[in-house]
């Protein structure tokens, strides 16, 4: 539910109806707590639905006529920047794609849809809807009334009412990481993005901790949770422009062979559990997924685009063996590279760069 009490709202848009209705009906909207999605078969017509209310999630097509995917995300982003934008890719879209991401769209899902992909769709809205919830839930903490409540609790040490607050408030069983527990757990000294079953014992630890507090010190620690939170959504801001890094740093480099979780955390200068735990909240895969899913990508292009030999191109999807690619890529794809090859249209008049096969 979205912070009015209703369900997420939804648009998906493209240009082929029978797109459209598959994720509508196929997807378990309600489970998500989202409204049964709005249909729209061109850009034109979604945005007419950003004019008549908010909408939180946008679901698209990259290639309709009269407007395509990208121009309707600028668009949208104008009217409604708070919308998160899913694109709905072909293989051939996927230099569009990654332009698209860099611009701010959270992910991008490929045709044909089945379910594969519509599970991929639903963790991803899953982790999108979790991030809202988190953020509202944070701004919560801070209204009025309720830091005044807050503030009475601690200098009362009324450790049941604050425990029953933070219950109420943030302990959500489908939330990965209480928010609650992680900017009480960085108060206590530790790490952030705490599991699950911790979250119970570091809220219990901080309560006992602060029902010892001298009451002259009730000012200092209402501060430093404030403080806190401030911190958590600078944090939180941060860490959107840092998936965007990492996501960048993936499609400019999935080339080189050695291009791995470790490689990339030692090269952005952060752990590697740190990078893959924010990643992976924040798109709703992981991220060597997310490697191997940008390499296969490009190497369906290649495969369709060019006449490249099977070798020529597992080197330029980072693969120095080809026969581990073609193992790779049939298991993700269904088929070798070459049967992938003759079930695909080449473009004519192709330039032989890489030699025959």
């Amino acid at each position: 539910m979205n912070g009015d009490g209703m369900g997420w709202k939804v648009v998906v848009t493209d240009d082929d109806q029978n797109v459209c209705k598959c994720l509508k009906n196929l997807v378990d909207w309600e489970r998500l707590g989202c409204d049964i999605p709005y249909l729209a078969y061109d850009g034109r017509d979604a945005l007419a639905f950003f004019v008549e209310e908010k909408i939180d999630f946008l679901i698209c097509d990259l290639k309709m006529p009269g407007m395509d995917g990208l121009t309707l995300m600028h668009n949208i982003y104008e009217k409604s920047p708070d919308t998160d934008v899913i694109f709905i890719s072909g293989y051939e879209d996927f230099n569009t794609a990654q332009e698209a991401l860099r611009c701010g769209v959270k992910s991008y899902i490929l045709k044909p849809i089945n379910q594969q992909t519509l599970d991929e769709l639903e963790l991803l809205l899953k982790s999108l809807i979790l991030h809202r919830e988190s953020r509202k839930l944070r701004k919560c903490l801070f209204l009025p009334d309720n830091k005044q409540s807050f503030h009475a609790a601690i200098r009362k040490k009324d450790n049941e009412w604050l425990e029953n607050f933070i219950v109420r408030l943030f302990v959500d069983g489908d939330s990965p990481a209480p928010l609650i527990a992680d900017w009480i757990g960085d108060y206590l000294g530790r790490e952030a993005l705490i599991p699950p079953e911790a979250a119970d014992i570091i809220v219990k630890q901080y309560l006992e901790k602060m029902s010892q507090m001298p009451d002259g010190k009730a000012d200092f620690l209402l501060r430093e949770c404030t403080k806190l939170m401030e911190r958590q959504e600078r944090m939180e801001e941060n860490a959107v422009s840092f998936t965007e890094s990492v996501k960048e740093y993936v499609l400019r480099n999935y080339s080189d062979e050695n291009l791995g979780v470790e490689t990339l955390a030692a090269e952005m200068g952060f752990s590697a559990g740190y990078i893959g735990r924010i990643f992976a909240r924040d798109v709703g895969v992981s991220l060597q997924e997310f490697i191997i899913q940008t390499r296969m990508h490009e190497a369906k292009r290649l495969l369709r685009e060019t006449r490249d030999t099977v070798a020529v191109i597992a080197n330029r999807c980072g693969f120095s063996d080809a026969n581990y690619f073609s193992k790779v890529f049939r298991k993700r794809c269904g088929s070798s590279p070459k049967e992938f090859r003759e079930s695909e249209v080449i473009l004519p008049n192709i330039s032989k760069r890489g030699g025959s096969e």
